[in-house]
């Protein structure tokens, strides 16, 4: 209540009433205002954005606004990180922006938190978006490369070393040319552990990037990373276990901040770093397959009608839609019927055509090219009309995953002796057809998948009974013709692509013969585990 001065009158007294009572107002509609930058981040989240943060992380900064100053991460846990020395940005996949680091001296800095501690909780996941802009770093250290992002500033007494993401560069001094890796240490640092891939990498290709990390499993803990949402390397959480050297990581909590772009100032990433995400949990690679679907609209792996992140086997040569869902290990279940009238359609095809991350089917009938979206647990749409004009095509129509670089799937199909492609732009829609090379019908129908681990679609097929592969290089680009070896006359008519079967992050192949389903595992780099039989009754079906 407010009084009046002595001598001021009443008209004085309502205004200090209205006064006190704008006042109040104020205070009721602070109590019940959502904070401006908690209104400014829940609007301009992306579909990526959305996905990341249903799987709960620590915290998470899209890196997508460097000129700003500082970001404050999407989670609600409020941890502000500084840029320094980053102004620029590039778009990511979905078009999204990304930070880009200088490689001399640009950074992005959080305070340490309890949260960013492998040892908070024993199991802890990094993830981020990397796009180097050489593949010979100007500022690198010891062998020859850089740590993109880390937590750790010294070694020795006191030391604060926890963990860290790092890029060799095409020549150093281990031979291991642009092999990217992330490791943990003790806190006095030394030999880390850590796991790696080392695979081709291009300047101004985006790689999907996480290391995860469980203090608990087997006998001294597991390392894992991920490339593109396929799992490309484990290791044990020590150096040399078993040996005279042997270290073993035991991860303590650390002063030191989290950094972007350089871990400690010793070295620096030259490129685009964007979606950088902290977990206190492990990722499966299932979440990380829908990280990577969700940026790029397409998935890392072969026909997946379940969403389950494991390929499945599929036929409609009876005139029914029959799955086989892959379990891992080369497993899968019994037949499933799905749907029946396919007779009159072409031998389907199978890949993600909308972007949804969700195995979707394709077929021409009298002429038409139809699409079947996969809406999970292996249901479909009903069929959808693209356009005539198919009826040359659809005897060798093929799904080959992204040869373009663009994160859609693409599709080809042999014509006129000559590789015919269109590439996908995702909402089931396709570029106009693309004449690539000639001297293909001397080859029994190609198939694709990323048979070398690089993350660009490859071509598969048989001539005059030698298996060969065209490795994808991207923007629609192959290699010539590699022979993997002869002995595949049998198998040529039946090979199909199922995407990793077995866990181990390589694309499989499998084709029918003796009625038996025979099975080569990936290995990446175009290498294959010798034949594995599994179980008889499949001829019919192929």
């Amino acid at each position: 209540m407010v009084l009046a001065r002595p001598g001021r009158g009443a008209a004085s007294n309502r205004c200090a009433l209205a006064v006190s009572m704008c006042v109040i107002l104020l205070m009721l509609a602070a109590a019940v205002t959502v904070p401006e930058s908690a209104l400014a981040r829940s609007a301009s989240l992306s579909s990526y954005d959305q996905v990341v943060l249903s799987d709960r992380p620590v915290a998470y900064w899209r890196l997508s606004h460097p000129s700003r100053g500082k970001e404050t991460d999407q989670t609600g846990n409020d941890h502000v990180g500084t840029f320094r020395g980053v102004t620029s940005t590039v778009r990511l996949p979905n078009q999204d922006g990304a930070s880009v680091f200088n490689g001399s001296s640009g950074y992005f800095q959080v305070p340490s938190a309890k949260q960013f501690h492998i040892s908070t909780k024993g199991k802890f996941t990094v993830e981020a978006w990397i796009m180097p802009q050489t593949l010979q770093f100007a500022k690198q250290e010891q062998t020859g490369y850089v740590y993109f992002m880390g937590k750790g500033t010294k070694s020795g007494a006191g030391g604060d070393r926890e963990w860290a993401g790092r890029m060799y560069s095409k020549t150093n001094t281990e031979n291991r040319p642009n092999r990217i890796s992330g490791y943990a240490w003790n806190l006095d640092g030394g030999y880390g552990a850590g796991a790696y891939f080392q695979q081709s990498v291009k300047v101004n290709q985006w790689i999907h990037y996480a290391i995860t990390y469980d203090t608990a499993e087997g006998s001294y803990g597991k390392v894992r990373i991920y490339r593109n949402g396929v799992l490309a390397g484990t290791d044990h959480l020590a150096y040399r276990p078993g040996t005279g050297d042997e270290v073993i990581v035991k991860p303590k909590p650390g002063s030191a901040p989290v950094r972007v772009g350089t871990r400690d100032g010793k070295s620096y990433f030259k490129g685009a770093i964007g979606k950088f995400a902290i977990y206190d949990r492990e990722l499966s690679e299932t979440e990380l397959r829908s990280h990577y679907a969700a940026m790029t609209g397409s998935s890392p792996q072969g026909p997946d009608f379940n969403s389950d992140g494991v390929g499945d086997i599929f036929s409609a040569a009876t005139g029914t839609l029959n799955i086989w869902n892959g379990r891992g290990a080369n497993n899968f279940t019994s037949r499933i019927e799905v749907g029946a009238n396919w007779a009159a359609y072409s031998k389907p095809i199978g890949g993600d055509f909308n972007g949804d991350g969700i195995g979707d089917l394709m077929a021409v009938k009298d002429g038409v090219l139809h699409i079947w979206n996969g809406k999970g647990s292996n249901n479909f749409t009903s069929a959808i009309a693209l356009g005539a004009g198919w009826t040359q095509y659809a005897a060798t129509l093929m799904s080959l995953g992204d040869i373009n670089g663009d994160g859609h799937t693409d599709i080809a199909a042999v014509a006129n002796d000559h590789l015919q492609i269109w590439n996908g732009k995702g909402a089931n829609n396709f570029s106009n057809h693309i004449e690539a090379g000639a001297n293909w019908e001397a080859y029994s129908k190609p198939i694709g998948g990323d048979f070398n681990g690089d993350g660009i679609g490859d071509l598969m097929a048989v001539k005059d009974g030698v298996l060969h592969i065209w490795n994808g290089k991207g923007s629609n680009n192959f290699t010539g013709a590699i022979a993997l070896g002869p002995g595949w006359t049998q198998y040529a008519a039946t090979l199909m692509s199922l995407g990793d079967i077995n866990g181990d992050g390589h694309t499989d192949i499998a084709a029918i013969a003796n009625d038996h389903l025979q099975i080569w595992n990936g290995k990446g780099a175009n290498n294959f585990t010798s034949r594995i039989e599994l179980g008889p009754g499949w001829t019919q079906y192929f």
